[in-house]
C-alpha cells in the first residue's frame, strides 16, 4: 500500500513540475496547412516539429519544459507540385518559458498580429513593426535626399527626419531595457 501511495505521489509531483509550454497560434488564411516550428541559430534554422492547421488556420505546438530560451520561427514550405504561386510564410518569435498565443494573416504576419498573449512577443512584434516601418521611411528619405538640392530648407527638414527615425528605434530599445530588464527581449535588443 505504501508503494502505491509513493508511486501516486511521484506521478502527481512529476505532472505538476514537468509542465510543458504551448504555442497556440493561427494564420487565419491558411486552413489545413503544414506549419513547421524551427529553432533559430543566427540566420540558420533547424526544424524541430510540425503540425497541420485546422479548418480555421489554428494550430498548437507543445514545447518541452527543457527547451532552450531563444528565437524560433514558424514557417510553411510551398508544395513543389502546386501550380499556384504559393510563397513561404515566415514568422519569427521568442520563447522564454511562457505560453504563447496569437492570431495573424499569412500575407503580412507582423503587421496583422492580433491577440498576442506573451509579454516578450508583444514587445518583440512592436519592435519589428517599428523597425520595418522606420527602415521603409528611411529608404524613401535616403533616395529623396540623394536627389534633392542640399541648400533647400526642405532638404534640411527631411535630413532631420531621417536622423530621427534611428533615434526612435533607439528610444524604444532603451524603454524596453528599462521597463523589462530581465527579459530575453531586453538582452536580445
Amino acid at each position: 500500500m505504501r508503494f502505491v501511495c509513493f508511486i501516486t505521489v511521484l506521478v502527481l509531483f512529476n505532472r505538476i513540475y514537468a509542465q510543458d509550454y504551448s504555442i497556440k497560434a493561427g494564420f487565419r488564411d491558411l486552413p489545413f496547412k503544414s506549419i513547421y516550428l524551427a529553432e533559430m541559430e543566427g540566420e540558420k534554422y533547424k526544424i524541430i516539429d510540425s503540425v497541420t492547421s485546422n479548418f480555421m488556420g489554428n494550430f498548437t505546438f507543445k514545447i518541452k519544459k527543457n527547451q532552450h530560451i531563444g528565437q524560433y520561427r514558424l514557417l510553411t514550405i510551398p508544395e513543389k507540385k502546386s501550380k499556384s504561386q504559393e510563397k513561404k510564410i515566415i514568422l519569427d518569435f521568442l520563447f522564454n518559458k511562457e505560453n504563447i498565443e496569437f492570431l495573424t494573416d499569412s500575407q503580412a504576419p507582423t503587421d496583422s498580429m492580433r491577440d498576442v498573449k506573451s509579454v516578450e512577443n508583444e514587445i518583440y512584434f512592436q519592435y519589428v513593426k517599428l523597425r520595418n516601418d522606420n527602415k521603409y521611411k528611411a529608404d524613401v528619405l535616403k533616395h529623396f535626399l540623394t536627389n534633392y538640392p542640399k541648400d533647400d530648407d526642405f532638404y534640411i527638414k527631411a535630413n532631420e527626419k531621417y536622423s530621427q527615425l534611428q533615434v526612435e528605434i533607439n528610444q524604444y530599445i532603451d524603454k524596453v531595457i528599462k521597463k523589462e530588464p530581465k527579459t530575453y527581449i531586453a538582452r536580445m535588443l
